[in-house]
């Protein structure tokens, strides 16, 4: 599965026309949100990583979604809620937009290693609620209202075209993404070497 949709162009080609589409969409409905916008693949160790990592915790493979994903990163006052609700905000537009490109959002699986998860130890904005439409919330991994318990915190969010080919979209802030970047316990590298 993994090899056919690295080696797709018709669907990678898709891909690259909706990340274009997806810039374009946030840069005309926030003119005043500074953001980076990346995409990525994952790689095949990743992936096979992944797969014995569900396996292992019987989970369906049918949930792994992310081989091909983009984050958008939001830049600004990073201990405001109001960045947070911007993101909220952008993430019930973006899935609006990706069903007007012909894509259909998954049903989110629940979030998971969010038990244990001490804001004690960590200086980190968790809002009290979701500021997410309830009409969305189902479509939605919520780790910004259910951080994981190493600090990790994003929306993450499905899409699956009509080949049944998915990709998923993060929507983050800077100070969310530096501390899953980090070299310490939300570090990508350390998450990584930690879950497998």
């Amino acid at each position: 599965e993994y090899r056919n949709v690295i080696v797709d162009k018709k669907f990678l080609s898709k891909i690259r026309k909706i990340f274009n589409k997806t810039y374009a969409m946030i840069d005309k409905e926030y003119p005043n949100l500074k953001f980076y916008l990346e995409g990525r693949r994952k790689s095949a160790i990743s992936t096979e990583k992944k797969n014995i990592l569900y396996l292992a915790k019987n989970k369906s493979l049918d949930d792994f979604r992310d081989l091909l994903a983009f984050r958008i990163i939001l830049f600004g006052d990073d201990h405001s809620m109001k960045l947070i609700e911007t993101g909220y905000s952008l993430m019930k537009n973006l899935i609006d937009f990706m069903i007007l490109q012909g894509f259909t959002p998954c049903e989110a699986t629940e979030v998971f290693e969010t038990e244990g998860f001490s804001n004690e130890d960590l200086n980190i904005l968790v809002p009290d609620h979701s500021f997410l439409d309830v009409n969305y919330k189902h479509l939605v991994k919520d780790y910004i209202v259910h951080p994981k318990k190493n600090g990790y915190q994003s929306l993450h969010v499905a899409f699956r075209d009509v080949s049944g080919k998915c990709f998923e979209v993060q929507i983050r802030t800077l100070a969310m993404h530096m501390l899953a970047e980090s070299s310490d316990g939300a570090g990508h590298d350390f998450y990584k070497q930690k879950r497998y």
